[in-house]
């Protein structure tokens, strides 16, 4: 289907696609687009945006000039068009670190005690309670951690929020801490 763009000029989809040869799903993938996009543009169901508009005017003008090339040389051969070629020649820790980050971004819903599994510490038997079977819990946490000295509290309360943030429950946490306990809370 032809259509007009904002600057009046013409554009056919199918013509376009079907000069280079492609097939629908080819031509979408080169568009980033899925094919039933793709065929909606070509039936005039819908236009394409501004951004896929603009990239389909670069082919028009990529195919233009490997013809006009073709033409004036022959025999020889023009450029083609292909799409982006993904290159597995990356740096193999770079790809171990991004799939680790997002096992780790998702371990929570395996493991019900991962903030413990994935901190420095080792939580007593009733820190553990007290987070896991009382805090965490309760939709929304109200909870005051009031305990003799020396119980683990900061323990406790470094678990919710560890845990609450890997969950997704909180996106910032404040710390109001004693004098005495700045230095761990940094750590």
């Amino acid at each position: 289907m032809t259509r007009a763009d904002d600057s009046g000029n013409r554009l056919d989809v199918r013509h376009l696609r079907r000069r280079m040869g492609w097939t629908q799903r080819r031509f979408a993938e080169y568009l980033h687009v899925t094919p039933l996009t793709v065929l909606r543009w070509e039936s005039g169901q819908s236009k394409p945006r501004p951004l896929a508009l603009v990239r389909l005017r670069e082919l028009e003008q990529e195919l233009a000039a490997a013809e006009a090339g073709r033409a004036a040389t022959p025999g020889a051969r023009a450029p083609a068009i292909h799409p982006p070629v993904v290159d597995f020649a990356g740096n193999p820790d770079a790809v171990l670190a991004v799939a680790q980050a997002h096992r780790l971004a998702f371990g929570h819903q395996f493991n019900p005690t991962f903030a413990s599994e994935i901190s420095r510490i080792d939580p007593l038997p009733h820190q553990r309670i007290a987070v896991y079977e009382h805090m965490l819990p309760q939709d929304p946490l109200r909870f005051l951690l009031a305990d003799d000295a020396g119980a683990g509290k900061t323990i406790m309360t470094g678990l919710a929020v560890r845990e609450m943030l890997l969950r997704g429950r909180v996106r910032r946490v404040l710390v109001v801490p004693p004098a005495g306990l700045v230095g761990n809370w940094e750590r």
